[in-house]
């Protein structure tokens, strides 16, 4: 890092070579020193800064951090950088420094036409607790983007402040920075591959066809076809697809993405063409990976479980078709994952045990990438019967070969799913009398007078309803005393 001269200026003092980006050295106008990284990035980025802060006992709110986008070209004012620093932290001075709370601000700085997301949390700061806040600054011109994408940002950033902390606790001095920046980058690169390939908000309005259109090539068999789907409606309609052509991979994306909304569709990406790669990233809705000639994966899905919604893996290779586990099971899973995360960031070791002793298995990390057949210990095969989907899809051989039409047809689909599910939310309050008393009837009962008597019918209008009111399905096995690990064998 670069040494600052007796009259340090609020430019750039010197640009050193770093694997993370070049380190410069500035002074924020209360004359406290702070360094910056210096991440190169695609002109498409939509972050321009990320700034850290935190409140001095003796000089009040200052600047700790900075990273700075040098793709974004655009010079962030020293005054902007203490206004954000005073406007999250001012307030906070009443605050408990260990309390575990994060906090959430969002403004505006007109003045420098900026839009500001910040964090505040309690963190270790030297040898004791100190408030600090993480900020992500974007462009005015980027505010609607910045607002589609907020609840993935807010997902990425609580979970990087959870990392920040272990870092700042555990390291001294910048290197707790330096560790704590390969994240930033990947939550920069995860934003980037959105704004380059990235769903349109209407599949209709994409140059990829679906697997719907009978006018276009390589058709998936309908059986494979019925079963991703379903399975994709089951976990929170949360997939990963793979396979070894893109065009393929992209098809099937845009096919699912046809049973997302709008906002839904934001957070989901295209496959990459070409030789770009990106690693897998949690909390998309969709996204699609090539696989190499063996069979393997450019990327690790290590961290499928920290996603905030279960997963299903599509092979197009293999027409397999896996979810990961079932949705009232997966706040479990996540909580544990983030532990076993947060214990390798502590010692410093990977933990190559798969914790998640409530499905029984146990996983292989690899280094550098997932051979696919040890998917089958992590995910489990779906194959369960259901008439929702095969309806539809016998229905829409009877539509013209118009998108427009089938995204239309598909969208009453899932109003209908959406319907059922209010049924079904209904039906369980009035029997429980909204949760005080236990659910009496069993399932198979419950799905008698629901007219779903295939598992796989109820199993997704069931999912759908906990993705209405969070926690129906756990209080349905519950209330019948069945362990939620067996449920679908209850049927």
């Amino acid at each position: 890092m670069a040494t600052a001269s007796p009259n340090p200026s609020p430019t750039a003092l010197s640009v050193p070579s770093s694997s993370l980006g070049a380190v410069v050295l500035t002074e924020s106008a209360t004359n406290h020193e702070y360094p910056v990284h210096v991440i190169n990035d695609s002109p498409n980025s939509l972050v321009a800064r990320i700034v850290l802060c935190y409140w001095d006992n003796i000089m009040g709110p200052c600047v700790r951090h900075l990273w700075n986008s040098e793709a974004q070209g655009m010079h962030v004012p020293q005054s902007a950088l203490d206004y954000i620093a005073t406007h999250t932290l001012s307030g906070e001075i009443t605050r408990d420094e260990d309390d575990p709370t994060i906090d959430f601000r969002f403004f505006l700085i007109r003045e420098s036409n900026l839009i500001v997301t910040s964090f505040v949390f309690g963190a270790i700061g030297g040898n004791e607790s100190v408030v600090h806040s993480l900020s992500i600054v974007v462009r005015q011109e980027h505010r609607q983007r910045c607002l589609e994408l907020q609840a993935l940002m807010s997902s990425w950033m609580l979970r990087g402040i959870h990392h920040l902390r272990v870092y700042l606790e555990k390291e001294t001095g910048d290197t707790s920075m330096d560790r704590f920046t390969p994240y930033l980058m990947q939550f920069i690169q995860m934003l980037t591959s959105l704004n380059e390939s990235g769903l349109p908000g209407r599949i209709s309005d994409c140059d990829i066809d679906t697997a719907f259109n009978p006018d276009c090539g390589c058709q998936f068999d309908g059986h494979f076809l019925c079963r991703a789907i379903s399975s994709h409606l089951i976990s929170a309609r949360c997939s990963v697809v793979v396979g070894d052509n893109p065009n393929k991979v992209n098809k099937m994306i845009a096919t699912l993405g046809l049973f997302l909304d709008s906002a839904e569709r934001q957070c989901s990406r295209f496959v990459l063409y070409g030789n770009k790669s990106c690693p897998y990233s949690p909390d998309l809705f969709l996204q699609g990976f090539l696989q190499s000639a063996s069979g393997e994966l450019n990327t690790s899905l290590k961290d499928v479980h920290l996603s905030q919604r279960p997963t299903t893996l599509i092979d197009l290779t293999t027409q397999e078709v896996k979810f990961s586990c079932q949705p009232h099971q997966h706040l479990a899973l996540q909580y544990r994952a983030v532990k076993r995360k947060l214990n390798e960031l502590w010692t410093g070791r990977a933990d190559n045990t798969f914790p998640f002793r409530s499905i029984g298995a146990k996983i292989i990390l690899e280094s550098h990438f997932y051979l696919l057949p040890f998917f089958s210990e992590m995910f489990h095969t779906f194959d369960e019967p259901e008439t929702l989907v095969t309806n539809l899809f016998e229905e829409w051989k009877l539509l013209p070969p118009n998108i427009k039409q089938h995204e239309a047809y598909i969208s009453q689909f899932i109003s209908g799913l959406d319907r059922k599910a209010m049924t079904l939310i209904r039906f369980v309050e009035c029997e429980t009398n909204c949760g005080q008393n236990p659910l009496k009837i069993s399932v198979k009962k419950l799905r008698q007078d629901l007219s779903l008597k295939v598992p796989g019918d109820f199993s997704i209008v069931l999912a759908t309803a906990e993705k209405l009111k969070p926690g129906i399905f756990h209080f349905v096995t519950k209330g019948n005393n069945i362990d939620p690990a067996e449920f679908l064998d209850s049927f």
